[in-house]
This record gives C-alpha cells, structure tokens and sequence, in this order.
C-alpha cells in the first residue's frame, strides 16, 4: 500500500511520494501532507500534565502502521484479539529473524574458512 500526497488546500490531486518531492509546491500553492495524515489515535485522556515536548512526541513519534503502534493502539482501546493477533506477529517475526541471522552467521563462518584455506 503506497502513501498519496495531497494539497493543504485541496485533496483533488493525489501524488506519489516521488512525484510530491519533485514538484515541490502543488499548483495551488498548498504544502503537499499525506493522505495519512490525521489517522493517527492519541489518548487525549493521557496528554494534561505533559509538556508540550511530551506530547510532541506522543503525537508525532508513532508510525500510523507500525506494529508497535498496533499493539498501542489495541492495548489502550481494549481490542484484545487485536492484541493477540499482533503480538503473535511479532512472535513469528522474531523467530524468521532469529532463524535467518543464524543462517548468515553459519554462512558467513563457511566463507571465511574457506578464504584462509
């Protein structure tokens, strides 16, 4: 799933990243933002008593699709099988990543004795 650029001030043209970067400023002078922009969950509830740096980053540090945000996302609003779901992802990416380092490093052991023979 790519992400689509848009104007500020108006949302007919839709634009790859690649496109909006080459343009610059859309023909009716708006700013190109992301059709993303604005999915964003932020517990309201949590931000009184943070500073303004603290929510700056509660609001601009997450990644809308990220699983970390996923998992956020499911914990705070009480999406338990959400919650299930993406933690058993992160489980299965943990073993496919842990498998294919192991894989390298056997690999990459073979090829270095190889080169001192």
């Amino acid at each position: 799933m790519t992400t689509t650029f848009h104007s500020t001030r108006s949302t007919t043209d839709s634009l790859t990243a690649k496109q909006a970067i080459r343009k610059g400023i859309a023909d009716d002078g708006g700013l190109f933002v992301s059709d993303a922009l604005g999915k964003t969950k932020v517990d309201v509830a949590s931000l009184p008593g943070k500073s303004y740096q603290q929510i700056a980053a509660e609001v601009l540090g997450r990644p809308a699709r990220a699983i970390g945000s996923q998992i956020y996302d499911s914990k705070i609003y009480l999406e338990t099988p959400d919650l299930f779901a993406w933690t058993l992802v992160v489980i299965l990416l943990s073993v496919l990543l842990e498998r294919l380092a192991v894989r390298f490093v056997r690999w990459a052991g073979k090829r270095s004795m190889r080169v001192r023979l």
